[in-house]
């Protein structure tokens, strides 16, 4: 009877230790997501997020830039009386 109850509680030990819980599964798929690879945009070739910050960047320079321009030519400045 105890070899039974021992054979039991191994068999249930290993099928407690063998499934994956909800938490391990969300932790596996990287993102959150549910993706199983979430580099497969552009296939792995850059990841987006840099992208979209040098995009910001880019446009955020190219307004500052547009901004200096036009103070220096006078366009922002309140005129003389």
């Amino acid at each position: 009877m105890i070899k039974f109850i021992l054979i039991i509680g191994l068999f249930m030990k290993a099928v407690i230790a063998n499934s994956i819980s909800r938490d391990e599964q969300f932790a596996l798929s990287r993102d959150g997501f549910g993706r199983n690879n979430p580099d497969e945009l552009f296939s792995g070739f850059f990841a987006p997020w840099p992208f979209v910050l040098y995009l910001l960047a880019g446009t955020f320079g190219f307004i500052s830039l547009v901004s200096i321009l036009a103070y220096t030519m006078g366009i922002c400045r309140n005129p003389k009386k």
